[in-house]
């Protein structure tokens, strides 16, 4: 029963009989069929067993690393003065008189909140540097503004709030947009003041701009009247960092430390989603491989056509011509490496040993190959066997044909690829009258 039960999961995971034998058989045929089938699906197992265990090995050793590493905590420091509040998960495990409890939670730690002195302190200190990180000065020691200014309303890492005024907001707006338009071909310097508050307390900051007519800036100046605004809230309590007890006042010892990490789930689910990949397409390769034999073959058959032609032309008869081209397969190197001769002289060597009938190898070689050309052929063959028709005359006419089919085939290719570059050539052609009608509609 559970030999069976295997039996059936392996050829589900690996595909099923008939499936398998109606893609397979197009490349093996006989006794080669059941070799190849059991191929296939060793390699799909292999696969199977690869993914598997790339899989168990991260997801043991993402299991031991968060077992054994020492995730305990003691303190979580707060953000800084001004920022907001922050959400930290944890794992705390509880013991009580024997009774042991783990839980995941959230802590939520707010900003530090500075004394009097320090808010000055750190006002003072900012002060001091937001100049430079705004306009530095260029080399003659001057702040010019080469481009619209950035003008921040918060720092993020102190929480120092900024209100700008300017005062010319004609040639520099409040928002911190230049615009060159009113100097006339002039310089002119304008002061950028601000109040910097941080928790009540503020302090007052003044920075000259020295403005040029610079023509870099007149697409900045045309944009002028485009804004944008921002908006940031922040809380704090006392103390600069949360400290974590180790014991409740009702003796319950705690210990604290980081939640497990999810990576083993992930890295599971990373293999079972390659693991359906694998089984979602498990008769693709044998699809293809079919696909491509078939079209080798095709590929090929005009060669055999005209072989065969100019053997009955020097006087050979149908089943000695066809056994004269089998054999030629064979002794020739290029049997084992194209298909078509493969297949031709594996026919011979049946008719050779079985007595079987040529006309009807051929059938069965194109009922394989769904090929209609090759069907055609053994029509063809058939026919000149029971009536003694003219049969070169026929197979030139069908060599001529397969050789205008191959041609349109090769044509509607190339034509494929034609339209396939239709898009890209398109969206280049679009690029070039952009940049060609751009500065009419700009007007430049």
């Amino acid at each position: 029963m559970k030999d069976g039960l295997a039996k059936r999961i392996v050829k589900e995971l690996t595909g099923k009989d008939s499936v398998l034998k109606e893609n397979l058989s197009v490349i093996y045929t006989g006794d080669r069929l059941k070799p190849a089938m059991e191929s296939y699906r060793k390699k799909l197992l292999k696969q199977y067993a690869a993914a598997a265990l790339v899989t168990i090995v991260l997801a043991s050793a993402a299991f031991l690393s968060a077992h054994f590493s020492d995730l305990s905590i003691s303190q979580i420091p707060r953000p800084g003065a001004g920022s907001a509040e922050k959400s930290v998960p944890v794992k705390v495990e509880a013991e009580y008189k024997g009774e042991k409890i783990t839980k995941n939670t959230s802590l939520n730690i707010s900003a530090v909140i500075l004394s009097e002195k320090e808010k000055e302190k750190v006002l003072k200190k900012f002060a001091d540097g937001l100049a430079d990180t705004i306009v530095p000065r260029d080399e003659d020691g001057r702040r010019v503004a080469a481009e619209d200014i950035k003008l921040p309303e918060k720092d993020p890492d102190t929480g120092i709030n900024m209100i700008w005024k300017s005062s010319d907001p004609d040639i520099i707006s409040e928002d911190g947009k230049v615009d060159v338009v009113p100097l006339n071909g002039k310089s002119r310097n304008v002061t950028l003041s601000a109040e910097l508050t941080l928790d009540g307390k503020s302090r007052d900051f003044d920075m000259d701009v020295l403005v040029k007519d610079d023509p870099g800036l007149y697409a900045s100046s045309v944009e002028k009247q485009i804004g944008d605004t921002a908006e940031q809230i922040a809380d704090s309590t006392s103390g600069k960092a949360v400290l974590l007890p180790e014991k409740t006042d009702g003796g319950i010892k705690l210990r604290w430390s980081k939640p497990d990490g999810s990576s083993a789930v992930l890295i599971i689910a990373v293999g079972l989603l390659f693991c359906f990949c694998i089984y979602a397409s498990r008769y693709d390769r044998a699809k293809k491989n079919a696909k491509r034999y078939r079209a080798a073959v095709a590929a090929d058959f005009p060669e055999v056509v005209d072989k065969l032609t100019l053997l009955l032309n020097s006087g050979l008869t149908v089943f000695s011509a066809l056994m004269r081209i089998s054999q030629d397969y064979e002794r020739h190197e290029i049997y084992g490496r194209s298909p078509a001769a493969v297949e031709i002289a594996a026919i011979g060597k049946r008719v050779e040993s079985t007595n079987s009938s040529i006309v009807e190898e051929w059938k069965e070689f194109a009922a394989r190959m769904e090929s209609g050309e090759l069907l055609r052929f053994c029509t063809i063959l058939e026919d000149n066997m029971s009536k003694g028709s003219e049969l070169c005359r026929k197979l030139e006419n069908e060599s001529d044909e397969l050789r205008d089919m191959k041609k349109k085939s090769m044509q509607q290719y190339i034509r494929s690829i034609d339209s396939k570059m239709m898009f890209p050539m398109l969206i280049m052609l679009f690029s070039l009258i952009l940049v060609t009608i751009s500065p009419v509609i700009t007007g430049f």
